[in-house]
């Protein structure tokens, strides 16, 4: 099945996108900050339409956060198909 990888997947419109992948049979990498929240949505997303979910604790605002986000997108045995980057935005 094609995988999808959605940041900030937990919440918002980036759950919505999550969802809406989910029902039509896309496995997700969901990225998000907060590690409980990542969890409880797989959990969710598992039951709810039978998908693989793995997830990924990162703060993109944090450069050494996005190295394994980089490493899953760039995995030649492991493809990403979708890539929605909806991660919110901050002031620094």
């Amino acid at each position: 099945m094609a995988t999808a990888l959605v940041t900030g997947g937990t919440s918002g419109i980036g759950k919505a996108f999550a969802t809406e992948l989910a029902e039509r049979g896309y496995d997700l990498v969901l990225v998000a900050r907060d590690e409980s929240r990542l969890a409880q949505i797989a959990v969710e997303m598992r039951e709810q339409f039978g998908v693989v979910v793995e997830t990924l604790r990162a703060d993109l605002a944090v450069r050494n956060d996005l190295d394994p986000i980089i490493g899953r997108l760039t995995d030649p045995q492991r493809p990403i198909e979708v890539l929605v980057n909806n991660a919110g935005f901050g002031l620094n």
